[in-house]
C-alpha cells in the first residue's frame, strides 16, 4: 500500500472537518443572535397570548353583561330596572351601551322620571350612531317637556332636525311646531308647519290652516307694534270756562 494514499479515518476525519468549517459561521452566528432571537419569539408569543387573552377576556365579559341585561328584564321592573340597568351600564362593554341605555330611556319614561329619561337620552345621542340620533333627539325632547323645560326642547329638536336622515325629516318637523306654538314662537311654528306640508302627500288643509293661524299672530304682532310707535293721539281741547253768575 502507498505510505502516501489516505487511510479511510483521515478522510472522515478531513470531510468532518470541512464541514464543521461550512456550518460553523451559520454556528456562530446563531450563537451570537440567539438572545435575541428567542427574545423576539418570546415577545411574538406574548403578543399573541395577550390577545388571545384579551379576545376571551371581552367575549367572557360580554357574554357575562348579557346574561346579567336579560336577568335584569325579566326579573325586574319599573325603578328597581332602572337602578339595575345603571349598575349594569357602569362596568358593561361598549357594545351593549346602546340597549343598556335605551332600555333606561323607556323604562324611565314609563315611570314619569324625566330627569333620568332626559339623561338616559342624551347619553344614547352623544354615542353618535346617525340612524339614533333623531330617536335620541325626540325621546330627550319629549322628557325635557315633561319637566316644563320646552325651549331646551326645542333646542334639542332643532340641532337634530339640521343633520336627520329624510325619514325623520316629517316628525322633527312636528315636534318643532308643537313645541314652538307652545313657546309662542309664531315664526318657527309656521316654518315647521310649511315643512310638513311640504314633505307630506295628504293633510294639506290642516297644514294650510296652521300656517294661516300662526301668520295672522305674526300679523296682529306686527299690528301692535305699529300702534304702539305711532304718536299718542292728543287730548282734546278743554273746554271754554263759562263766568259764573253771567248777566243773559
Amino acid at each position: 500500500m502507498d505510505a502516501k494514499q489516505p487511510k479511510p479515518g483521515d478522510i472522515a476525519a478531513a470531510e468532518l472537518g470541512q464541514v464543521n468549517d461550512d456550518l460553523s459561521p451559520l454556528l456562530k452566528t446563531l450563537k451570537r443572535n440567539l438572545r435575541p432571537i428567542l427574545f423576539g419569539v418570546g415577545v411574538v408569543v406574548l403578543v399573541m397570548g395577550a390577545y388571545a387573552g384579551w379576545d376571551i377576556w371581552s367575549a367572557n365579559r360580554h357574554a357575562s353583561a348579557s346574561t346579567e341585561l336579560g336577568k335584569i328584564l325579566v326579573t325586574t321592573d319599573g325603578a328597581e330596572r332602572v337602578k339595575a340597568l345603571e349598575g349594569l351600564l357602569s362596568s358593561a362593554p361598549d357594545a351593549l351601551r346602546t340597549p343598556i341605555l335605551l332600555e333606561i330611556a323607556r323604562a324611565a319614561q314609563e315611570q314619569g322620571d324625566n330627569v333620568r329619561a332626559a339623561k338616559a337620552w342624551a347619553d344614547v345621542a352623544a354615542l353618535g350612531e346617525p340612524a339614533l340620533v333623531p330617536l335620541a333627539a325626540l325621546g330627550q325632547a319629549e322628557a325635557l317637556q315633561g319637566q316644563g323645560k320646552s325651549a331646551e326642547a326645542l333646542t334639542v329638536v332643532e340641532a337634530a332636525a339640521a343633520n336627520a336622515p329624510e325619514a325623520y325629516k316629517g316628525v322633527l318637523a312636528f315636534r318643532t311646531g308643537v313645541l314652538a306654538e307652545e313657546l309662542g314662537d309664531w315664526a318657527k311654528a309656521r316654518d315647521a308647519y310649511e315643512r310638513m306640508k311640504s314633505l307630506s302627500d295628504s293633510d294639506h288643509e290642516f297644514y294650510d290652516y296652521k300656517i294661516a293661524k300662526f301668520q295672522a299672530r305674526l300679523d296682529t304682532k306686527t299690528d301692535t307694534r305699529t300702534d304702539a310707535k305711532s304718536p299718542a293721539t292728543p287730548a282734546a281741547p278743554a273746554a271754554p270756562k263759562t263766568e259764573s253768575g253771567a248777566k243773559g
